[in-house]
């Protein structure tokens, strides 16, 4: 049998559109609700689905409304984080292909500098950056 306080694994595959490797250890959801349950709520995000909207349908399938408003902050928390964090990604990832293709353009010596995607690129990926560390 688990230990009370134990970090439970939540795997967000089937909701988002992650990554197989991609778990999160959430510790505060561990006694408030299951994997079942965050997976319901993380879809009714995902079709972007208001408050309102998800507290009447968690309310059809029996749970309480002040039950129901504790799931939704704590999973709405929790997805927005996770949300954030791979938009940070993905602003790495296109402003270091910014960044490399301007400075190989460059380097191609076709007579044109490409400051402006050097430029670009470096100001995408340092905004990624620090997106990301804030939202670890």
């Amino acid at each position: 049998m688990k230990e009370p306080n134990e970090a439970k694994k939540l795997t967000l595959i089937q909701i988002t559109g992650m990554e197989n490797h991609q778990i999160l250890d959430q510790t505060s959801l561990m006694n408030s609700m299951d994997e079942a349950e965050l997976n319901l709520l993380f879809n009714y995000f995902k079709q972007e689905y208001n408050d309102q909207s998800i507290i009447r349908k968690l309310l059809k399938k029996g749970y309480d409304e002040t039950k129901a408003m504790q799931m939704i902050s704590e999973a709405r928390g929790l997805y927005t984080g996770y949300v954030l964090k791979k938009k940070a990604q993905r602003e790495i990832v296109f402003g270091s292909l910014w960044m490399v293709g301007g400075i190989i353009g460059t380097l191609a010596n076709i007579g044109l500098i490409f400051w402006g995607a050097i430029l670009f690129g470096f100001i995408q990926c340092s905004k990624g950056i620090f997106n990301y560390r804030n939202n670890l």
